[in-house]
């Protein structure tokens, strides 16, 4: 079994978001993006790929896990925040999570913003 990249997507008011949705599906091997699950799906399938929603076991194509809601205003201002730092530490923790229980290849990190995180 090839077990999947995780790939923790980082600020969502940077670039993060869209540069981890950019690899994996360049990478064209399974990852599996951590954050908004409804913001990576929608984006995922605008550029041609349909995500699978993931929680462990074998993946072929790109899985989605969800852990904090990206707020269209945090997405918009694309500025530092709490709730920028908050949602991309939720993001990392449990990619971090996935990875330590065996069930991810690889943990990558988009992004981040140090200045957000509080």
């Amino acid at each position: 079994m090839t077990l999947p990249f995780i790939i923790a997507t980082g600020d969502p008011a940077g670039i993060g978001p869209e540069i981890s949705v950019q690899a994996a599906v360049d990478v064209g091997a399974p990852a599996v993006l951590v954050g908004d699950a409804e913001w990576l799906t929608r984006r995922l399938r605008e550029v041609g790929v349909e995500p699978s929603e993931w929680e462990s076991g074998e993946l072929t194509g790109i899985g989605v896990v969800h852990a904090a809601t990206w707020s269209d205003s945090l997405l918009r201002d694309h500025a530092p925040s709490a709730a920028g730092g908050q949602a991309q530490l939720a993001a990392l923790d449990r990619a971090i999570d996935i990875v330590a229980s065996g069930a991810g290849a690889a943990l990558v990190t988009a992004p981040t913003s140090k200045e957000a995180i509080t």
